[in-house]
C-alpha cells in the first residue's frame, strides 16, 4: 500500500514519535523510508559524510536508529518554506505517505494558531500522518 514514505524532520521534539510511526509503517509494508529536512542547501546528502553541526547530528542519529531495524533511508535537504519545499518534493518523487511531528502553537488568548504543518495537510495530495508531541509511538499502528 505505502511504497514510499517521507518523514519530515524540522527539529520538533515529537519527531521521535513520528519516526517510530514511520518506521513501523515502513516495516509493515516493506516501504522505502526517506527523511526530508530543511537546511540552507538543496541536495541529497551522503549520510556517512554529514557535516558536524547539531542539525546534521540529529539526521545521523535517525539514520543509525533506522539501520538497527534493517532498513536504509535517504536524507534529503532543501531550503525555503516547509510547506512549499515538501509539497514540491512529494509531488516530484511521488510519495505515498508523509509523516510529520508537530506541537500546538498557542496565541496569547490560548487559541491554537495555524502553522506550517496545517498548510502541509491542506497542500499535499497524499495521506499525511501528523504526530502530536504527547502521542506514544507504540499506539500508532
Amino acid at each position: 500500500m505505502f511504497k514510499n514514505i517521507l518523514l519530515i524532520y524540522y527539529g520538533v521534539p515529537s519527531y521521535r514519535n513520528a519516526l517510530g510511526i514511520a518506521l513501523d509503517i515502513a516495516q509493515t509494508y516493506h516501504s522505502k523510508l526517506s527523511v526530508f529536512a530543511l537546511d540552507n542547501r538543496h541536495y541529497q546528502i551522503d549520510c556517512e559524510n554529514l557535516p558536524d553541526q547539531s542539525h546534521f547530528q540529529a539526521l545521523k542519529d535517525i539514520k543509525k536508529y533506522v539501520q538497527q531495524y534493517g532498513l536504509d533511508i535517504d536524507i534529503i535537504t532543501a531550503c525555503g518554506d516547509l510547506g512549499v519545499s515538501v509539497t514540491n518534493y512529494v509531488e516530484k518523487e511521488r510519495y505515498d505517505l508523509v509523516v510529520i511531528g508537530t506541537r500546538p502553537i498557542h496565541g496569547k488568548s490560548g487559541t491554537v494558531l495555524t502553522n506550517a504543518v496545517d498548510n502541509l495537510v491542506h497542500l499535499l495530495k497524499c495521506p499525511v500522518i501528523v504526530v502530536k508531541e504527547k502521542v506514544l509511538a507504540a499506539c500508532a499502528v
